[in-house]
């Protein structure tokens, strides 16, 4: 008899225990306004709080968790991100971050958290656990990607030195600073060319919706109180040549001020460096660097659809591709172009 009180009341003072320690980490969870994990030390996830859940789209009702973290980004198949800071935090007495890792919502979308994971003794029948905040640095992140994408454009744009190079910067740039489809038209003289990631088109090729995009006033452009818009038009100067960009969304969103101000900087730099390359010539040669231009842009849109069919990749990825190929070869733009459709190699693989 005595045996089996000592094991009832062993059975009762564990259970206890278990409350009590479940109890705590509700406790810790809720009552922080970052998203915030507790987990064990061999990182299995026990409680995750309501901020975690509006994040990443992931509630403790579906765990537990166990590596591979879902919001976990693989990496050739290897979790990756936040799964390292929970292992240096294992090995770690102290905390470990903040680390800046990219998770994915349960939804698919990307999310920029910056994770730091501690270490918390354990201590009156409770075990030791790690405990991991995680804080949403997703527009930080994007607006520090802008600025540096938006830099690097500026001085493409300033060091070019023909036609071609700078409506190929600006198409492949612009487009991926704003993640849409930037179409630009070039006016010399009374000839105007519009220039697309796939290629030049005639402007009377052009979708109509989009060409009554370029053909609007020099309206304010959208900020981030105009709500959703589907793109962003970039204008400036009204002298020879005159340059217009569209950048379509594919889906409709908000332009933040920050984006605002990068398209206003980037649309004069834009005119510039088309100034630039053409000051020095007459009105007749301008018209024959226009039309250089289209050729050469001709060669790079055959490129690039090589490179989509081939590849599955969008057209903005493939013309990247052309472009970066360029920069590290040390290769004229149309001259890579013309290798990819002379070999249909990946461009790079046979540049020397």
């Amino acid at each position: 008899m005595l045996e089996l009180r000592a094991r009832v009341a062993s059975n009762l003072e564990r259970a206890s225990a278990r409350n009590q320690d479940a109890s705590w980490r509700r406790a810790v969870t809720d009552g922080l306004h970052d998203a915030l994990l507790v987990l064990e030390l061999d990182g299995t996830v026990l409680e995750v709080n309501g901020r975690f859940t509006s994040m990443l789209g992931w509630s403790a009702a579906d765990g537990p968790f166990t590596r591979p973290y879902p919001w976990d980004v693989a990496d050739g198949g290897s979790p990756a991100g936040f799964a390292d800071a929970v292992d240096l935090a294992t090995g770690s007495p102290g905390s470990t971050g903040p680390v800046e890792v990219t998770l994915l919502h349960r939804d698919g979308r990307p999310v920029v958290g910056s994770v730091r994971v501690s270490t918390v003794r354990g201590g009156r029948g409770r075990p030791s656990r790690l405990l991991a905040t995680v804080r949403d640095v997703t527009a930080e992140h994007e607006a520090r990607t802008r600025r540096a994408t938006a830099a690097a454009l500026s001085a493409e744009l300033g060091s070019a030195e023909e036609l071609t190079d700078v409506v190929a910067a600006a198409v492949a740039g612009l487009s991926v600073l704003f993640g849409g489809e930037a179409t630009v038209s070039v006016v010399v003289g009374r000839k105007e060319q519009v220039f697309t990631a796939s290629g030049p088109l005639d402007p009377g090729d052009l979708d109509p919706a989009v060409a009554d995009r370029l053909d609007e006033g020099e309206a304010d452009p959208p900020s981030a109180a105009d709500g959703d818009v589907d793109g962003i038009l970039l204008t400036a100067g009204v002298g020879a040549p005159r340059c217009r960009v569209w950048v379509s969304f594919p889906v409709a969103r908000p332009v933040t001020d920050d984006e605002r101000i990068a398209g206003d900087l980037l649309a004069l730099a834009l005119v510039l460096a088309c100034d630039r390359v053409l000051a020095a010539t007459s009105f007749a040669e301008r018209e024959q660097h226009l039309r250089r231009a289209v050729d050469s842009h001709e060669e790079i849109g055959q490129a690039v659809g090589i490179l989509v069919e081939r590849h599955r990749w969008t057209p903005t990825t493939a013309f990247e591709h052309l472009k970066r190929t360029s920069q590290d070869h040390n290769i004229k733009l149309r001259e890579v172009a013309q290798r990819v459709i002379e070999s249909g190699a990946v461009p790079g693989e046979e540049a020397s």
